[in-house]
């Protein structure tokens, strides 16, 4: 019989007297085996922690959705954890955390910097995994008296088959102790919503070294997402709300309306920069020179003036940087004077950077200035302390996709 029939009929046949179907959400029947002797064998599955330990009488213990759980972002994997008892408690994770601290620390930021849905975004956390963990687990040896937890589509009774299978081939060959691994045991769980810690490190650091950065960017300030679209549409989610306007200079990648609008609700803003360059001459029937179309305050105050008229309020400036589709980089000058407008105007300026590694390493007009500077780096400029400084209104997008063509 498998380490999990084993146990499920080992517990069943221990508890079921005790078991009240008042406190059950769902029961499925399974198909009888031999080693159950021909019984039907029930399993029972709760939806929330207090049912759960009223039927099974055991202490829940924890504070709820109140708790704030730490684990394996800190601990040293162990190849062997829970070898012999795959089924015993695991331990508490690091990415459950308190939806109710988190909603106050949103609550208490300016309505400028956040938006009422990413507010409440917070509040609206499933909170069944801390609650499912609270229980103590059953274990024939251990905690005989513990909960067969089967509410949350974790395979911890089959972790010692399941890790040792992945593990073949996602470690290198060579591999010949934990030290050399790139798969651990807690990898078939649920990871952290923004991202394993030390993919966000990887990142950071990578980040750091492409786009040249003055200082530290730091890994929990970033979220690792499936996609430059996902990520994009998240963000803005989170900093507008439905009806709200993006600003985006023209001409701009056509996606964007999809993007922004289709389920983040948002309005998008054109931006004309032709006609807002009074040194710039444009003759007829010659090509329009790369400067006429950057982003400059008289640009944008003529835009935000006619979204307000028509009764859309701005609340975005969306800035593709290298630019898709002219393919030119905005000079330093040009993001620096983005950034302090949406500063002192309380509208998020969102650089996508999505081609930040795909540029050539010296200006073809210029010896002396970089070809692309990411805005991070101008952000931080006039900024002290630890980390880049940025604030509330800059943020940064990057995508895997074009430097990897993947």
């Amino acid at each position: 019989m498998r380490p999990a029939a084993a146990a499920i009929t080992a517990f069943l046949s221990r508890r079921s007297s005790s078991l009240s179907s008042s406190s059950l959400v769902r029961v499925s029947k399974l198909t009888p085996t031999a080693a159950s002797n021909s019984r039907r064998m029930t399993v029972y599955s709760f939806s929330h922690r207090d049912s759960l330990a009223r039927a099974l009488s055991v202490n829940a213990g924890g504070s709820g959705r109140n708790e704030n759980y730490t684990g394996f972002s800190g601990e040293k994997h162990d190849g062997a954890r829970n070898r012999k008892h795959p089924s015993r408690r695991q331990p508490k994770r690091a990415f459950s955390s308190s939806s109710t601290t988190l909603a106050a620390a949103a609550a208490s930021s300016s309505d400028r910097t956040c938006s009422t849905r990413g507010t409440r975004a917070v509040e609206l956390l499933p909170v069944y995994l801390t609650d499912a963990r609270a229980v103590e687990q059953y274990c024939p040896d251990t905690c005989p008296d513990g909960a067969l937890q089967l509410s949350v589509a974790e395979n911890q009774m089959l972790e010692d088959l399941l890790v040792p299978a992945v593990r073949g081939f996602a470690s290198p060959s060579s591999a010949a102790n934990n030290e050399e691994e790139t798969f651990f045991n807690d990898m078939i769980y649920y990871q952290p919503t923004p991202g394993r810690p030390a993919l966000r490190k990887a990142m950071a650091d990578y980040l750091r070294r492409i786009l040249d950065l003055p200082g530290e960017l730091d890994a929990e300030g970033m979220v690792v997402g499936a996609g430059c679209n996902a990520v994009l549409e998240n963000l803005c989610i989170c900093l507008a709300n439905p009806g709200e306007g993006v600003l985006i200079p023209t001409p701009y990648y056509a996606a964007f309306e999809f993007d922004l609008v289709a389920r983040a609700g948002l309005d998008i803003i054109p931006v004309p920069t032709l006609g807002h360059h009074p040194e710039v001459t444009i003759e007829n029937d010659a090509a329009v020179p790369p400067e006429a179309y950057y982003p400059n305050r008289s640009s944008l105050d003529a835009a935000v003036a006619a979204a307000r008229e028509s009764g859309t309020e701005p609340k975005i400036l969306l800035l593709s940087h290298p630019n898709n589709p002219l393919g030119v980089c905005y000079p330093p000058s040009v993001i620096k004077e983005c950034i302090d407008w949406g500063r002192e105007n309380e509208i998020h300026v969102v650089s996508d950077e999505i081609y930040a590694g795909s540029v050539y390493r010296e200006s073809a007009t210029s010896t002396e200035d970089p070809t692309f500077e990411s805005a991070l780096s101008i952000a931080s400029r006039d900024t002290s302390g630890e980390g880049l400084g940025i604030g509330p209104y800059v943020h940064f997008v990057y995508a895997l996709s074009k430097d990897f063509c993947l």
